[in-house]
């Protein structure tokens, strides 16, 4: 146990609940880089969260475009994560979204801070992240990365593959023709991918509602994790956003039950 933490008083690990207002809780509050209205906007959503406690709170403003830097040169950083684990307080964001250029980068932080100083967290927008889950979604942010990693350069192999072999590769968005036997096959396949990449994605469902989170936490953490939707990997869109029924249809196709 880190030496700073011995006292327990404003030690914190998890969102508000009704039985934790009106209790006294250090906080070192860091508002990163961005611009002027989007760090009144995260400074708003702080307030918002510890209106109904009795807080000790330290602000961290850290200048426009820090938030690129390496971790070693954002001094702003260092001076809130440095207050909190020699003051017993509990380091609190507003977002993961731009703490670092990727979300994924920033959970790997927390998850170094909570080892080795035993740093509390909060994060406003997302109370389902704490120093007691951090652990969970990180590991698994990390095994989803490389295996979807492996199944995309799977992918791409095949296709340069059957480009060699001079086979015709037919994309999804390409104009229509008289294919129809082509068409079927390939509706068979997608069918055949889609329940692969259900079988893929439920362990990590499964292991996220173990945590108590709900269709909608759980997107909420894929979308945070930049893992591939559905119709991503599918190639029918660039971008695209979990949703909560997304997951639902996912957990539902999986015990063979309807939409």
């Amino acid at each position: 146990m880190n030496k700073h933490r011995q006292d327990k008083q404003f030690t914190y690990d998890g969102s508000l609940k009704t039985n934790q207002k009106g209790r006294n809780l250090r906080v070192g509050a860091f508002i990163f880089g961005a611009s002027e209205s989007s760090q009144k906007k995260q400074k708003s959503s702080m307030r918002a969260l510890l209106k109904d406690s009795n807080s000790d709170v330290k602000y961290f403003v850290e200048k426009d475009t820090h938030q690129k830097r390496d971790v070693e040169d954002r001094e702003e950083l260092q001076r809130a994560s440095r207050y909190c684990r020699t003051s017993n307080a509990t380091f609190l964001v507003s977002t993961l979204k731009g703490l670092f250029e990727t979300q994924w980068q920033a959970l790997s932080w927390m998850k170094h801070q909570a080892e080795m100083y035993d740093t509390h967290f909060m994060v406003a927008d997302d109370p389902n992240i704490s120093r007691g889950t951090i652990h969970v979604l990180s590991a698994q942010a990390d095994e989803m990365r490389k295996r979807i990693g492996a199944e995309s350069k799977k992918a791409l192999d095949e296709i340069r593959q059957k480009l060699k072999e001079g086979e015709r590769v037919v994309g999804v968005n390409a104009p229509h023709e008289d294919f129809s036997d082509t068409q079927t096959k390939g509706n068979q396949r997608q069918a055949e991918l889609a329940r692969k990449r259900d079988e893929e994605i439920m362990p990590e469902i499964v292991a996220l509602q173990a945590l108590g989170m709900s269709y909608a936490a759980i997107a909420r953490q894929f979308n945070m994790l930049d893992i591939p939707t559905p119709s991503r990997l599918r190639g029918q869109k660039e971008v695209g956003e979990w949703h909560a029924s997304t997951v639902r249809n996912i957990v539902l196709r999986n015990k063979g039950e309807d939409k």
